[in-house]
């Protein structure tokens, strides 16, 4: 048994400070005994150690073994047990995987045919163990970085192979297999590596970055898969690269990558009108932003092919000024109903936003579009403004939101008895409290609906029963009837509405006799 450094230079420690303690003077004398006693420890516990330090280290059985017969690389079933029983004490027969062939466990655990799990060993196991359980233990074992590579560059193994390419850090060795690797698969494993490690500090990731862009470069401009270039252009911030490639790159896909990465207007509006691809001219068009450029691209066209390139450039714009140059100049007619379109659109997007009363004051009574009218007289709260609309606005949907807004009783009186529109009566009635207008109203307005919200709000029980006994609508005279609760007029109603039930039958009984006589 071995001691280690550690145990040795603690116990050496404490036997000179108990020889030291034995040799201080106490009650005028020295204790001799105790510090012979510590110093024999202490030279007992040296020759312990350096013995230990000359001696080999036992013996770790390696996890692997090699078939004498077929060279096959194999995995013990349990290499601890030669260290805690002997291999002489194992018992039983370990057979070959691969041939077939019989040995006794002793010999196996023995070590005669153990495999060295050093790093060349270790890739040549990941290529020739027929056990894939075996090649996949290897390559997590494996840390060189040149093996690595010539296993994700050569290996038949996918997994292995990818795996391989998950442990390299060595930007050069990930840039050759991007280009050179046999599958295309591992190509692109490389590729997405190249753009993302982990290193311990900012000097060397801000290196790591540089190689890794350089590398990335040469990949886009250079590698043969136009799979391997798109998903190297992914990774690049460099926008005179990316310039180069989506105006050069004989694939489209690459091209349309590279644009989708650029921000330089002008190289953008030179794509957008020269590529011979349409989806890379209409993905230069999504990545513009300059509104004069759109409205050159959404005017000129070169071919009818364009129409939608110029259809997506309107769909750009925001400016209502060149929104509206667009729409009147156009040469192309679903061009110019585009522009149309989408100046409604930003128009009523921008009514979202405003706050300024004055402005939507303006707004709401001048506007041609409704909707937009519609939308600022929500936002309005000036309450003379509001009043002003719900009287005169020439569209019914615009004076009943106005409507909708005010609170001046007075107003709002005027508007439910006057105004030629139901729906702004509606309206107006809805926002009423005074028993006298809305009884006045319940008993006048042409439209049953408003006078049944009327109905709704009144208390007046007299009102209410006259208009249950007299209106010439059901419903109205079935609402009023549902909110009476003075039980004399109750009574009366019922008796109005029996006698009235009995004269109609006797005049449908006399028309009836009449009818036959005549016959």
């Amino acid at each position: 048994m071995r001691i280690s450094k550690g145990w040795f230079i603690g116990l050496t420690i404490f036997f000179v400070l108990m020889i030291l303690v034995g040799l201080i003077p106490m009650d005028g004398s020295t204790n001799i005994t105790l510090s012979l006693v510590f110093l024999l420890a202490q030279i007992g516990i040296t020759v312990w150690y350096l013995v230990g330090r000359t001696r080999p280290a036992p013996y770790r059985p390696s996890p692997l073994w090699k078939c004498p017969r077929c060279q096959a690389i194999l995995i013990k079933g349990s290499p601890e047990l030669a260290s805690l029983l002997g291999p002489e004490k194992i018992v039983g027969t370990a057979t070959c995987t691969s041939c077939g062939a019989t040995f006794p466990q002793s010999m196996v655990y023995s070590g005669i045919y153990d495999v060295p799990t050093d790093q060349a060993l270790l890739a040549e196991t990941t290529r020739t163990a027929s056990d894939s359980d075996i090649r996949r233990r290897a390559v997590e074992k494996l840390t060189d970085q040149t093996l690595l590579a010539e296993i994700a560059k050569t290996g038949q193994d996918k997994y292995i192979c990818a795996r391989a390419v998950e442990k390299l850090t060595d930007q050069t060795l990930l840039a050759e297999i991007a280009k050179t690797a046999s599958d295309s698969y591992i190509r692109r494993r490389a590729v997405a590596r190249l753009t993302d490690q982990s290193f311990d500090s900012d000097i060397r990731r801000r290196a790591a970055r540089l190689t890794a862009q350089t590398v990335l470069a040469d990949i886009a401009k250079t590698a043969s898969d136009s799979d391997i270039r798109r998903r190297a252009v992914e990774g690049l911030p460099d926008q005179t690269l990316l310039a180069e490639i989506a105006k050069t790159d004989r694939d489209s896909e690459v091209r349309r990558q590279a644009v989708a990465r650029l921000t330089d207007q002008t190289i953008l509006v030179e794509i957008a009108e020269t590529d011979r691809d349409s989806e890379v001219r209409r993905q230069a068009v999504a990545r513009l932003t300059d509104q004069t450029i759109l409205a050159k691209i959404a005017k000129t066209a070169k071919t009818a092919s364009d129409s939608y390139i110029r259809r997506r450039a309107v769909a750009r714009l925001t400016d209502q000024t060149v929104l509206a140059d667009v729409a009147k100049t156009a040469s192309d007619s679903e061009v110019r109903r585009e522009a149309v379109e989408r100046l409604t659109e930003v128009r009523r997007e921008a009514v979202e936003r405003l706050t300024d009363q004055t402005v939507l004051a303006e707004i709401a009574k001048t506007g041609q579009d409704k909707y937009i009218c519609a939308r600022a007289v929500e936002r309005l709260t000036d309450q003379t403004v509001l009043a002003e609309i719900a009287k005169t606005d020439q569209e019914g949907s615009v004076r009943g939101q106005a409507v909708v807004r005010l609170t001046d009783q007075t107003v709002l009186a005027e508007i439910a008895k006057t105004d030629l529109n139901s729906y702004v009566r509606s309206n107006a009635v809805v926002r009423l409290t005074d028993q006298t207008v809305l009884a006045e109203i319940a008993k006048i307005d042409r439209d049953s609906e408003v006078r049944k919200q009327a109905v709704e709000k009144l208390t007046n029980q007299t009102v209410l029963a006259e208009i249950a006994r007299t209106d010439h609508d059901s419903k109205v005279r079935g609402e009023a009837a549902k909110r009476l609760t003075d039980q004399t007029l109750l009574a009366e109603i019922a008796k109005t509405g029996q006698e009235g039930k009995e004269e109609q039958q006797w005049q449908s009984v006399t028309m009836a006799n009449h009818t036959g006589g005549d016959r």
